[in-house]
C-alpha cells in the first residue's frame, strides 16, 4: 500500500510538516486542515504542524515543539527555556506551548505559541537539528528571564554535568539585556554540587535565610564507618529533599523500611533530620522554623 503523502512529508521532515513544502509535493493544504481536523496534526505555529501523539512525554513533546518552529525560521536559532530542553537541562517552567527563538528582530516580540527574542549575538552551535544558543547562554538567559531560582537549577545542572564551566556562565552574562542582576546572583551560587533541581533550590532557600548549608555531605560515626551521604546540612540539621519517592506495594515497604533505619543511624550521630518536599520549597515561612535550635 502507498504511504500517504502526508505522511511521507512529516517522516521526511524529522516529525513535522511545513506548509510551505505542500506545493513542491504536490500535497493540496485541504488534506493538511482534514487531517488537523481529525486529529492527526497539531498546528504548532503558524503553517508548522506536528504529528499528534499523545502518549509522547510533555518534555519530550516540547522538544519537538521546538525544532518544528525553529525549521520554518532558517537562521533562527532555539534559545532561553527552548534551549534548554534542547540541551537536556531541567526547565522550572512547566510552559510546554511556548517555543523561545532568537531572530533578527529589531526588538523582541511575541504571539501565541512563540517569544522571538532579540538576537545581541550570542554564541551558537548546531544541535544536528539546528542552531541553538550555547548551555552558558541559555543558563544566563533563563536566569534573566525567570529569576534566580530558574538560574540557579539549570547553572547547577550544566556545571554537575561538565556541559560548561564557571568562566563560560561569566562569559555568557555579555549576551542579556535585562535580568542581569539576577543571572550574576545565580552565578555566584552555582556550584554544581546539588544532585537535583530540588536540592538546588533547598540550599538556596537556607541561604535566603542567611544559612549556610554544605551539600553531599558524608557522615561517619566514631570508629569512620560510613553512616549516610546526605543532601545537605546546616549546623545539627540534616536537609533531605523528597522528590517523587513511592512508598507503595512491597518495595516500597522495603523502601520505607530501609529510610527509617537510615535516619535513625542519622539521628543517632547527634542530628536531626528534616524532610523537604516540592510543595514546601514554594511554602514562605516553612523551612525557617525547622532550622531554628530545639529549646
Amino acid at each position: 500500500m502507498p504511504i500517504d503523502p502526508i505522511a511521507r512529508l512529516v517522516l521526511d521532515s524529522g516529525g513535522h510538516l511545513l506548509t510551505r513544502d505542500l506545493p513542491q509535493r504536490g500535497v493540496p493544504h485541504h488534506h493538511v486542515l482534514r487531517d488537523a481536523r481529525a486529529g492527526r496534526l497539531e498546528r504548532v505555529d503558524r503553517g508548522v504542524y506536528l504529528v499528534r501523539d499523545r502518549d509522547r512525554e510533555p518534555r519530550a513533546r516540547y522538544a519537538d515543539r521546538v525544532r518544528a518552529v525553529r525549521a520554518a525560521h532558517p537562521g533562527w536559532a532555539a534559545s532561553h527555556h527552548s534551549a534548554l530542553e534542547l540541551h537536556g537541562l531541567p526547565r522550572l517552567s512547566a510552559d510546554h506551548s511556548t517555543v523561545h527563538l532568537l531572530g533578527p528582530a529589531g526588538r523582541s516580540r511575541r504571539r501565541p505559541g512563540l517569544h522571538l527574542h532579540r538576537d545581541p549575538g550570542a554564541d551558537v552551535v548546531d544541535d544536528g537539528t539546528g542552531a541553538v544558543v550555547g548551555p552558558a547562554v541559555a543558563c544566563v538567559q533563563v536566569a534573566a528571564l525567570d529569576g534566580v531560582d530558574a538560574g540557579l537549577v539549570a547553572m547547577d545542572a550544566a556545571l554537575a554535568r561538565g556541559l560548561v564551566e564557571h568562566a563560560d556562565l561569566e562569559h555568557s552574562l555579555a549576551w542579556v539585556r535585562y535580568g542581569v542582576g539576577a543571572a550574576r546572583r545565580a552565578l555566584e551560587l552555582a556550584h554544581g554540587r546539588s544532585e537535583s533541581p530540588g536540592e538546588s533550590l533547598l540550599r538556596l532557600r537556607c541561604i535566603e535565610l542567611g544559612r549556610v548549608p554544605v551539600p553531599q555531605v558524608e557522615l561517619r560515626d566514631a570508629s569512620g564507618h560510613l553512616v549516610a551521604r546526605v543532601d545537605l546540612v546546616v549546623d545539627d540539621v540534616v536537609l533531605e529533599f523528597d522528590g517523587a519517592v513511592k512508598y507503595e506495594g512491597a518495595d516500597g515497604r522495603e523502601e520505607l523500611v530501609r529510610e527509617k533505619a537510615r535516619e535513625d543511624a542519622i539521628r543517632a550521630l547527634g542530628y536531626r533530620v528534616i524532610r523537604v518536599t516540592w510543595r514546601d520549597l514554594f511554602r514562605p515561612g516553612w523551612l525557617g522554623p525547622r532550622l531554628s535550635p530545639v529549646s
